[in-house]
């Protein structure tokens, strides 16, 4: 019995790791090629700022993103996307289960426009009243090991500081 045990915890365990390393792929073209298609990072990270902020595209063109995807390919051009912005995470309760995290959320849906060969890291400005959500453009070479995710996974304490030394990523 403790050799099936075994079997299933490391096949949980290769699963759970595959699915780290996800691209979700939404593009036409079957052989891919940076130059003809737009990466987006599913996610943006920002916690050097006072209020650690960060925003999740949750689905784009009613495609729904896995919570281990680092990246998404697509066609260029226009595209929807859901997101989740979250600012101010906080300890809110301490239950017999264990901790319970909350935030300051926003929530919302926008057009975007992507350009052939560029990558693109969703980012957030909250204000008062509202949370401003647009992309930033890499811009073309942009090194995937620096997508937040995949420098989330790395180790690294902070994604936005990733050194840009190589252009063959």
């Amino acid at each position: 019995m403790n050799m099936y045990k075994t079997l299933f915890f490391i096949t949980i365990l290769v699963l759970g790791l595959a699915g780290c390393s996800t691209t979700l792929n939404l593009h036409s073209d079957k052989v891919q090629t940076r130059s003809s298609i737009s990466v987006l990072s599913p996610v943006g990270i920002y916690p050097e700022r006072p209020s650690f902020t960060s925003i999740l595209i949750k689905s784009i063109d009613d495609v729904s993103v896995g919570e281990f995807t680092r990246e998404i390919t697509l066609d260029p051009g226009v595209h929807t996307i859901k997101y989740q912005a979250s600012k101010n995470g906080r300890v809110c309760n301490e239950g017999s289960v264990g901790l319970a995290y909350c935030f300051e959320q926003a929530v919302g849906e926008m057009d975007i426009l992507l350009e052939a060969g560029h990558t693109y890291v969703p980012n957030v400005i909250f204000t008062q009243k509202s949370a401003d959500v647009f992309l930033v453009d890499k811009g073309i070479n942009f090194p995937q090991r620096c997508l937040p995710r995949n420098m989330e996974i790395a180790g690294k304490k902070n994604p936005n500081k990733c050194e840009m030394t190589s252009k063959k990523d």
